[in-house]
């Protein structure tokens, strides 16, 4: 071999560039060795892939290299290999075969330089197989030097970095990490799974720091994130416990912004982080707000405008009236329409007003007329009647629904068996659900067509 101006690349790209058609032989699995330089981790369970060959072929051939034995060892392909091997135990036939690329490298250093390359070309390498990866290619690149007198240009880590297809930083990273990490964390057994990014923040702590981070998380691993680390180096820095909580920024009252924009912190956070109905947000988003001992000064100034609205009053009589009747709030929960969480406590706290469907559920439940609920004052001659089902027996104008989930609310007039339109006085054929009696018009107003 020629070593001046030696192209080790080229050598090792030669495993993409082979004539697929000339090199790929069908050799029997019985026949192929694993390589026992192979330090690429392989899953235990590989169904997954196992069922995709099964149901698509073998898309990519393994790559071997023939031995004097006659037998093959392989350098590429171990997770199909394995594949391939289950399905040739469960199912025999032609998974006894299957088609090689096969490859004769110069000399056994090539081989496992062609192994490596062939793995990570295909893979997303963590620092630890990138740290294994690297050492062994560089006591390869040394013995290629010294036992067959290569001549490699560069720097080795450079070298290094075009055979892995990665930057001589990221092998440095991967190096420190290697050297520095606690054997606990690094142990194929360990409980966590550190990214390289966590591994490498890990790596510049002292040791015994790097130890108790590990026995302290040990049971809760998911905890030991950028955050843990930060609130512990802090911690340390401060002659702190080294697990003692970061004191929490209190809570700011985003619902009363103060004159120049910005906002005071909350007053109240003591009784809101203890208040079991809100789950310690904002008391402004909380339904029980107007019925709440503990609320913030802020509420309390909203809550005596509030008393003067008319939907604060028309939820006291909501309220009134159910306790009256002898329901709960739970007793008519699952009967209203709303499918908001608690939409009787906001009716009843006048935050929100009962939608048609749900007006008519209660007070069908409650057996009290609308006027009731709505808190209206009238005579009982114009007083609306509870919503009733039939055909009525006077005549007169009555509000009816004929949808009961929802819309379908009308005035009508009603006479002699028929329905009319209110103003033209129109024979109508509504399919009627529910009708209440309306209140007689003033004296002076008609309805107009």
């Amino acid at each position: 071999m020629d070593n001046k101006g030696f192209d080790l690349s080229a050598i090792l790209g030669d495993v993409s560039k082979l004539d697929t058609v000339n090199n790929i032989q069908n050799i029997e699995l019985c026949k192929i060795d694993q390589n026992e330089k192979n330090f690429f981790q392989v899953e235990e369970d590989i169904t997954d892939l196992a069922e995709s060959i099964a149901i698509n072929g073998l898309l990519q051939p393994l790559v071997v290299r023939p031995l004097d034995t006659g037998r093959y060892r392989l350098i590429a392909g171990h997770r199909r290999f394995k594949a391939l091997s289950v399905l040739a135990a469960e199912h025999g036939g032609k998974w006894q075969s299957v088609p090689c690329m096969v490859v004769n490298p110069a000399n056994d250093e090539l081989e496992e330089l062609m192994l490596i390359q062939t793995n990570t070309s295909a893979r997303e390498l963590g620092w630890s197989e990138k740290s294994t990866a690297a050492t062994r290619i560089e006591i390869i690149l040394v013995k290629l030097q010294q036992e067959r007198g290569v001549t490699l240009p560069g720097k080795m880590r450079a070298n290094v970095a075009k055979i892995l297809k990665t930057s001589e930083s990221q092998l440095a990273r991967a190096k420190f990490i290697n050297e520095h990490l606690i054997t606990d964390f690094q142990s194929k057994k360990s409980p966590y799974h550190l990214t390289d990014d966590m591994s490498y923040k890990l790596a510049h702590l002292e040791s015994t720091w790097q130890q108790e981070l590990f026995d302290h998380y040990a049971k809760s691993t998911w905890r030991l994130d950028g955050s843990a680390l930060s609130t512990f180096k802090a911690n340390k820095a401060a002659g702190l416990p080294s697990f003692a909580e970061k004191p929490k920024e209190p809570s700011k009252c985003y619902s009363y912004p103060t004159k120049k924009g910005g906002y005071l912190n909350c007053t109240n956070e003591n009784a809101r982080n203890t208040c079991k109905k809100n789950n310690s947000v904002c008391c402004n988003s909380c339904k029980y707000r107007y019925e709440c001992k503990t609320i913030c000064e802020n509420i309390k100034k909203s809550f005596i405008e509030h008393q003067k609205t008319d939907m604060y009053t028309r939820g006291r009589i909501l309220k009134a009236t159910r306790e009256e009747a002898g329901f709960s709030r739970e007793d008519l929960k699952s009967g209203l329409k709303s499918t908001y969480a608690d939409a009787i406590v906001s009716f009843e706290n006048g935050l929100t007003n009962p939608s048609l469907p749900d007006l008519l559920f209660l007070c069908e439940t409650l057996n009290v007329s609308a006027d009731r609920l709505l808190g209206r004052n009238v005579s009982a001659e114009n007083a609306f009647s509870i919503w009733n089902t039939g055909i009525p027996k006077d005549a007169g104008y009555y509000f009816v629904l004929t949808d009961r989930n929802g819309g379908g609310g009308k005035l009508l007039y009603f006479n002699n068996g028929q329905w009319l339109h209110p103003a033209a006085m129109i024979e109508l054929t509504p399919d009627v659900t529910y009708w209440a009696k309306a209140p007689t018009m003033p004296v002076g107003f008609v309805f107009k067509s």
